[in-house]
């Protein structure tokens, strides 16, 4: 049944009504019951993508991203677990709600990295999200131990969501976000977020080499899987060693440490 429910996302009603009637050898009746049920248990959402009514997995519940991670509305019930980080997040403009692979594999790899290197056992230990969008990297950050975190964009409205998102989990006092870009950063950090395409994070490597303490993680995300030989190229040119990597739906995120 996992199987079948990633090949959901972004199907339009008819074509998940279909793919459920010929994976279950179900009526078509039978089929839409099961889809309207899922919406109806907000499982599953209408969403408009350019014109096009499609269906993919909601986000308008709590959802487990990670063993640890779980995401959820404000206004959402949820009772976690004792070792849960459960992260309030207001549905907003910006990228990273965990709709996207590509944030879902960000926050497995910060979970990834802080088992792998402890860093968040340092005092004054530190990330850097770069191009934060909602914040849930730098908020799972902090939820998972760290001092405090700086996030970085350039679109007004994505920083005040960040903010907005960091207050409303109590972490307004240790998420700082900021216009700047990276070269102007002074400070160095434990750990570096990147949820990027390939050629940002190509012209941006030198300064994330830069800004790293040692020993260091960096969670890089956004890339394609045939991307993956190159971004470790130009990550071992500056001495960053692969420890984790995932794929989903064709993109990638790859953990290195330094």
């Amino acid at each position: 049944m996992a199987h079948a429910e990633t090949r959901w996302e972004s199907l339009t009603p008819r074509a998940l009504e279909k793919f459920i009637t010929a994976a279950f050898y179900l009526t078509r009746l039978q089929s839409k019951y099961i889809l309207k049920s899922l919406v109806m248990d907000g499982r599953l959402a209408y969403r408009d993508r350019h014109g096009r009514t499609v269906i993919e997995k909601s986000f308008d519940r709590a959802v487990r991203i990670t063993p640890r991670i779980v995401l959820k509305p404000p206004e959402t019930a949820f009772h976690p677990e004792k070792e849960d980080v459960v992260i309030q997040l207001r549905q907003g403009a910006s990228f990273g709600t965990g709709s996207h692979p590509t944030t879902r594999m960000a926050l497995r790899g910060i979970e990834q990295a802080l088992k792998c290197i402890d860093l968040n056992r340092k005092s004054g230990s530190a990330a850097i999200d770069i191009g934060t969008g909602s914040g849930v990297l730098g908020i799972a950050a902090i939820g998972l131990g760290l001092d405090r975190v700086v996030g970085l964009d350039i679109d007004a409205c994505a920083r005040n969501e960040a903010l907005e998102n960091a207050r409303i989990n109590g972490f307004q006092d240790q998420f700082e976000v900021r216009s700047a870009s990276m070269d102007a950063i002074e400070e160095d950090f434990d750990l570096i977020l990147a949820n990027l395409r390939l050629p940002t994070l190509n012209r941006i490597l030198p300064h994330l080499q830069r800004v790293a303490r040692r020993p260091c993680a960096m969670v890089i995300s956004g890339l394609k899987t045939d991307e993956i030989p190159d971004l470790k190229d130009m990550f071992d040119f500056y001495a960053l060693k692969p420890i984790w990597e995932d794929t989903e739906k064709g993109w990638a995120a790859v953990v290195f440490r330094g």
